[in-house]
């Protein structure tokens, strides 16, 4: 009677607990289901903002919020809710919102202001939401001087790119050495992570702060190694030219800049290359004009300057309305090929585009006084246009002046090369 007692009371409490066991399971799976939902919302609010979709970003980023708080509401002390929600506020743009899932992980995360998830959320608000990158790296510090382990990969990426965004503000304030200290951490970071990409890209940014600072010799061994590793990125090796070019080895820039063309006709190219084919062309005729300046062949001084002709007149049918293909085809016209007529209308086209520059003028007025008229125009109108052309070139020497020295202010440099 005792055994069929105690029997009728196992049965009934497993009749009891299979339910309620049931209902803890089910709220297990719906709180995975809430946060893979928000997750997914999280990561195409990230895909718009890489698209530069603002608008989509924000309304996916607002929905993903909604998901997590919903989920913190079923589970208090979800430490990756919480994460992820103030992730979620910050993508959204509301800033006083991230702040308070900030402090929310604060108050459940094992650790409360020592977590490494507690800095790591603050770091994520101060570089995404607020544009503070040094801020932003001064709490990825703190997280990894918690814990190195702790989410090492979520961390080293947004290490990486809190580097990286702060070293080009360094940059862009002319602060190069400091700039170049957080791009050095910057590739540490990277080959932590395996990415041999963002290795080379934070590699070039060191190249070009070397490069802003008129530090070539650095930087050509940069970039050497870059080209070397990358044999069919043109990029590198465009940016390895122009360091050759820059100390005047106008012998080892041309056969770098040919393969830069030679890559890039073979369909190698990188982002804006289409911006810079033209570039590449006029820089590689100006080094070819160079090179053979310092020929004492006739014949291959001769092919040379024919071959830098060309080159700049790839560049000149690409941006007919930029000055600085006219310039220096009407240099090359004019003090190479010995063909001042030929060289005049485009150091004309020039000034036309650019009147703030001198250069083309003085040769304008350099063509005027040295040479007879050519056919078709009479010695009268040759010499008054000589007088019109040097009397501008004195009396508004000045004002040209100021507006290179203004343009220089605005742009850094005054754009007369």
């Amino acid at each position: 009677m005792r055994f069929a007692a105690i029997l009728c009371l196992l049965c009934v409490t497993a009749l009891t607990a299979a339910p309620a066991q049931a209902r803890g399971t089910d709220a297990k799976e719906v709180g995975r289901n809430l946060l893979q939902r928000g997750y997914q919302r999280l990561r195409r609010s990230e895909g718009y903002l890489a698209r530069d979709d603002k608008v989509r970003a924000a309304k996916e980023a607002r929905e993903a919020e909604r998901i997590f708080a919903s989920l913190l509401k079923q589970e208090p002390r979800n430490v990756q809710a919480a994460l992820l929600g103030g992730q979620a506020a910050t993508l959204a743009g509301d800033l006083r919102l991230a702040a308070r899932w900030v402090e929310r992980l604060r108050l459940i995360a094992p650790g409360g202001a020592n977590a490494p998830d507690y800095h790591y959320l603050i770091a994520f608000a101060q570089l995404i939401g607020e544009e503070r990158p040094e801020r932003a790296v001064r709490s990825l510090t703190r997280m990894f001087n918690l814990n190195p382990k702790a989410r090492p990969v979520e961390r080293d990426n947004l290490w990486y790119r809190a580097l990286g965004d702060l070293g080009s503000r360094l940059v862009r304030a002319k602060q190069h050495e400091q700039a170049i200290v957080q791009f050095r951490l910057a590739v540490r970071i990277a080959r932590r992570l395996g990415s041999r990409p963002h290795e080379y890209g934070m590699l070039a940014n060191i190249g070009t702060a070397l490069m802003e600072s008129d530090r070539y010799l650095e930087a050509t061994e940069v970039y050497e190694g870059l080209s070397k590793a990358d044999k069919n990125n043109p990029l590198w090796h465009f940016r390895l030219a122009v360091c050759s070019a820059n100390q005047n080895r106008f012998a080892d820039a041309v056969p770098v800049y040919r393969e830069v063309v030679r890559l890039i006709d073979a369909g190698h190219t990188y982002p804006g290359w289409e911006a810079d084919i033209g570039m590449i062309h006029l820089r590689l005729g100006n080094c070819l004009r160079h090179l053979a300046d310092q020929q004492r062949s006739p014949q291959r001084t001769a092919a040379l300057y024919r071959d830098a002709e060309t080159h700049i007149r790839r560049y000149i049918k690409q941006a007919p309305e930029e000055s600085v293909g006219h310039k220096w085809l009407g240099v090359l016209l004019f003090e190479n090929l010995n063909k001042p007529y030929e060289a005049y209308p485009h150091f004309a086209k020039a000034h036309e585009l650019d009147p703030v520059c001198d250069d083309s003028l003085r040769n304008m007025v350099q063509i005027l006084q040295r040479y007879p008229p050519p056919k078709g125009t009479t010695a009268e109108a040759w010499s008054a246009r000589n007088a019109t052309l040097s009397k501008d070139l004195s009396d508004g020497a000045v004002k040209r002046k100021a507006a290179r020295k203004a343009r220089e202010d605005k742009n850094g440099h005054d754009g007369c090369n």
